[in-house]
């Protein structure tokens, strides 16, 4: 995931710069190395990045005074590095909208678990495009179009998506549609899910479930059951 995180790094301090744009490079971040905000402000929206690690205090402009403008026009990780552990410096960064106050010299461990918890809290979380009703023992497609389910077809469905994409092993299906002392036959249940292939198909949606060789079946989109 790294690779996908580009980072832009602003400090006039060339050697460190240069070590913490190696270092970062070394953890797999795409990184973006800036001596100065002005040259940052003139790259920052045609790079686009998710992550800024910028240095309070630079000749001719302090962080203080960008974080608005950068607030305001977009939206991403910020972390506010300094070389000063001055409580009014950290309490002024996080007020002026930084999510992470560092001080000097950052550990690169520490760094990379700050950037990947900001990246990973600021990232788009998928839609529950799939939602079983155990209510009205229905399924909700992607498109918002409903499907009737029989009782079988329903516990089958469950079984499934309760498991959050993980295989379901044959047996363990076989015995939740039946019973512990009588399960069904595997054979009932290849018609069972024929018939539920057929039952999306008419639909004109296909259904996200797949054969896992050795184990059973799985349902590899994301769904909720409510």
């Amino acid at each position: 995931m790294p690779t996908s995180i580009k980072t832009i790094l602003v400090d006039d301090d060339h050697d460190y710069l240069t070590s913490m744009t190696v270092l970062l490079e070394n953890e797999g971040f795409k990184v973006f190395p800036f001596s100065s905000f002005k040259k940052m402000k003139q790259e920052i929206f045609a790079i686009k990045p998710h992550i800024l690690i910028l240095d309070v205090s630079l000749p001719g402009e302090t962080a203080f005074e960008v974080l608005p403008e950068l607030r305001n026009k977009t939206d991403f990780g910020l972390i506010l590095v300094s070389g000063t552990r001055n409580l009014e410096y950290r309490v002024k960064g996080l007020e002026k909208g930084a999510d992470i106050y560092l001080t000097k010299p950052v550990n690169i461990r520490e760094l990379k678990a700050v950037i990947m918890s900001l990246y990973n809290r600021l990232s788009p979380q998928p839609k529950e495009v799939w939602c079983l009703d155990s209510q009205h023992r229905q399924i909700m497609t992607p498109d918002n179009r409903s499907l009737e389910l029989t009782e079988k077809e329903f516990l089958f469905l469950e079984l499934l998506i309760s498991t959050n994409g993980e295989a379901v092993d044959k047996d363990k299906i076989l015995q939740g549609l039946g019973t512990a002392s009588h399960p069904i036959e595997e054979g009932s249940l290849h018609t069972l899910i024929s018939r539920l292939r057929k039952k999306f198909a008419n639909e004109g949606t296909e259904l996200p479930i797949r054969a896992v060789r050795y184990i059973g079946y799985c349902f590899y989109e994301k769904a909720t059951i409510k």
